[in-house]
């Protein structure tokens, strides 16, 4: 399966809402159940920390930030890849890239 990839733009993080489908740590599309923290960072980016359902019982929090690659089990690279695709990503102005 390919990998695809996403950056996440200010708009994105203040219009997710509980009942929303967002990846889970996993880079699965899971509902939102939960959002619990949604602010700036000291350089200015937004950010969200919620939690995707996992099953009937079970939750799992995960996190997205404005202009910040999402990163999930799902992608198989190690962290200087993701680094580079990140960079790459920003520098041609991409918001989502599949492989």
């Amino acid at each position: 399966m390919a990998n695809s990839y996403r950056i996440p733009s200010r708009n994105d993080i203040n219009a997710l809402k509980v009942g929303d489908l967002a990846p889970n740590a996993f880079g699965s599309m899971a509902e939102v159940v939960e959002i619990t923290c949604r602010r700036d960072d000291i350089e200015g980016k937004r950010f969200v920390l919620y939690y995707t359902r996992t099953s009937p019982t079970s939750q799992m929090s995960m996190s997205m930030k404005e202009g910040r690659l999402i990163r999930h089990a799902g992608l198989r690279r190690t962290s200087a890849e993701l680094d580079a695709i990140e960079r790459s990503m920003l520098a041609s102005g991409e918001q989502m890239r599949a492989e």
